[in-house]
C-alpha cells in the first residue's frame, strides 16, 4: 500500500451530470447569522462504457447549491452542469412508527407531576429531543426501557439490528417512534454550464478526494455469483469548512478487487487515509413495516415497497498516512 503524509483532512467533489427536478424559486437559508440562497435539485451522471453494447448506466446524486439566487432562470431542467464541492453526510428520522401506549402515558404522567419534559437535552423551537429513560426508570413510570431503544438505561446510545428505534419527545410531551436514516448530498456554491455533448462511450467527470480518519472496522467478503470478486467496505470522517465552522462529515467508502484486498489487510480504526475514486448510487427494493392506529384507535400494519438508494465512494486509488516518526 502507498503511503503519504498527511497534512490536512480534504473533501472534494468534482462532477458533472444534467439538472433533475429543478424548483422554480430558491429558498434562503439563515445559518450563522447569515441569509444565504440555497436551491436543492438532483444531477443525474453517466458512467462511461467500455463498448457500444454495454448498459447505459447513470448515478443520480442530490446537490444543495447556495448563492446562485437566479439559478432557476439561469438553467433549465436537463441541462449539463458542473458542480465543484463537499460530500456532505446528513441524519434524519422517519417516525411513521406506532409509539406503544405505556410509554405515552408514562410521559405525560411525567409532565403532569413535575412540570417539564422528560428529555435528554431541552426540547424548543419544535425541536424533538431523545426520552430522559432514567428519569422514567427512577420513579417507576416504566419498568424497563424498550428493547427496540437505541438509547438504554444509562441514555447512552447503542444503535443495533434490534435496537434500532429512536424514541423522541417534542416541547408539548408528544412522543414519537422514529427510524434514523442517512442522506449524502453534495453542498457547492460553484456551478458552470457544460458547452460539450459526451461521446459515444464518454461518461460524466466524477471525481471524489476524501482524506480523513477510518471510522469503522473494514468489511471484507467475496461477491459476484458466477466469479466470485474481493469486496471491502468502511466508512470515512473528513473535516470541512464549507459552512465557516468545522464540521465533520461522514462518508461510505468501497473497493474491489486488489484494492479490497489491501484495505482489509492494511487499515483499521483511527487511520488516516486518502481515498480517490468516484460516488456512485446504487438503489435497492426493500419492505417496510409501519404500524399505525386508525381513528377508531384500532392498531394496524401496512407493509409498504420502498426504494432505497444508497451514495458511496467507489476507490479508483488509495493510500494510507505514514506512521509520524
Amino acid at each position: 500500500m502507498i503511503n503519504f503524509s498527511y497534512k490536512k483532512d480534504e473533501n472534494f467533489v468534482d462532477i458533472t451530470g444534467v439538472i433533475q427536478k429543478l424548483p422554480p424559486l430558491v429558498k434562503y437559508s439563515t445559518g450563522n447569522g447569515a441569509v444565504r440562497p440555497i436551491i436543492q435539485f438532483d444531477l443525474l451522471s453517466q458512467r462511461e462504457r467500455k463498448t457500444v453494447d454495454d448498459e447505459i448506466r447513470y448515478d443520480t446524486n442530490r446537490i444543495i447549491l447556495f448563492d446562485h439566487e437566479t439559478f432557476p432562470q439561469d438553467y433549465i431542467e436537463g441541462q449539463r452542469i458542473r458542480i465543484k464541492g463537499v460530500l456532505q453526510s446528513r441524519n434524519y428520522t422517519l417516525d411513521f412508527h406506532l409509539v406503544e401506549q405505556h410509554i405515552i402515558d408514562a410521559v405525560r404522567n411525567y409532565v403532569d407531576v413535575f412540570g417539564e419534559i422528560p428529555s435528554i437535552k431541552e426540547t424548543k423551537f419544535g425541536k424533538r429531543e431523545p426520552i430522559d429513560w432514567k428519569k422514567l426508570l427512577a420513579i417507576g413510570f416504566i419498568k424497563k426501557v424498550p428493547e427496540d431503544s437505541m438509547f438504554i438505561e444509562d441514555n447512552t446510545k447503542e444503535k443495533s439490528a434490534e435496537r434500532n428505534y429512536l424514541y423522541r419527545v417534542d416541547e408539548n410531551g408528544d412522543v414519537f417512534k422514529e427510524t434514523e436514516h442517512v442522506a449524502f448530498e453534495i453542498i457547492s456554491s460553484k456551478v458552470e454550464p457544460v458547452e460539450y455533448e459526451l461521446g459515444e462511450l464518454e461518461g460524466d467527470k466524477n471525481k471524489v478526494i476524501l482524506t480523513g480518519k477510518v471510522i469503522t472496522t473494514p468489511y471484507f467478503d467475496m461477491l459476484g455469483q458466477e466469479s466470485r470478486v474481493p469486496f471491502c467496505s468502511f466508512r470515512v470522517r473528513t473535516q470541512s469548512r464549507f459552512f465557516g465552522d468545522k464540521r465533520a462529515f461522514h462518508n461510505n467508502v468501497i473497493s474491489w478487487a486488489h484494492f479490497a484486498e489491501d484495505a482489509f489487510a492494511n487499515l483499521q480504526v483511527g487511520d488516516v487515509v486518502k481515498v480517490i475514486g468516484r460516488l456512485q448510487s446504487r438503489s435497492f427494493e426493500k419492505d417496510v413495516t409501519y404500524k399505525y392506529l386508525t381513528e377508531h384507535g384500532n392498531k394496524k400494519k401496512k407493509k409498504v415497497n420502498k426504494t432505497i438508494t444508497t451514495h458511496e465512494v467507489s476507490v479508483s486509488k488509495f493510500m494510507k498516512a505514514a506512521a509520524p516518526k
